[in-house]
């Protein structure tokens, strides 16, 4: 792989797998906190698969009728981003690839632009790991509450 990719390319790569880790990580988070919440393992499945389809689906649905329709700030849009681990992770990854912000869309291009890149990229993984830990806090004090 080396002989075939330049080792400048292999940096961004490495950045992507690092990106790709961390988004696996937060579903992971918040699939435990779904399942601390749920009592029964079909109530845990049904709210996964709910919770898939909101991350996933919903709030780009959401992003882009708050960019179209209500014609809401970038500002807002920044939010939505790093409200959505995989909106987060998208973006992260972009930057740790490209660097550029012409293939972020609005928020991401209105972040890097105001900010700069190494900025960006810093509150983007900070968000990233909020992402992580805070699903896995509010379980684990879940838990700690439970009787066993």
């Amino acid at each position: 792989l080396a002989s075939a990719v330049p080792l400048s390319d292999l940096v961004g790569f490495a950045g992507l797998f690092a990106v790709a880790v961390g988004v696996a990580a937060a579903a992971a988070a918040l699939g435990t906190l779904i399942g601390t919440l749920a009592e029964t393992r079909l109530q845990a499945g049904l709210a996964a698969v709910a919770a898939w389809f909101a991350v996933a689906i919903g709030l780009d649905l959401l992003l882009l009728g708050m960019g179209a329709f209500a014609r809401v700030g970038e500002v807002a849009l920044v939010g939505a981003v790093l409200a959505n681990p995989l909106e987060t992770g998208r973006v992260l990854a972009l930057l740790a690839i490209d660097g550029g912000a012409a293939s972020l869309g609005p928020a991401g291009g209105f972040v890097v632009t105001q900010f700069g890149l190494a900025p960006t990229m810093a509150l983007l993984a900070t968000a990233l790991v909020a992402w992580i830990a805070v699903p896995l806090l509010l379980a684990g004090r879940l838990l700690a509450t439970r009787d066993t």
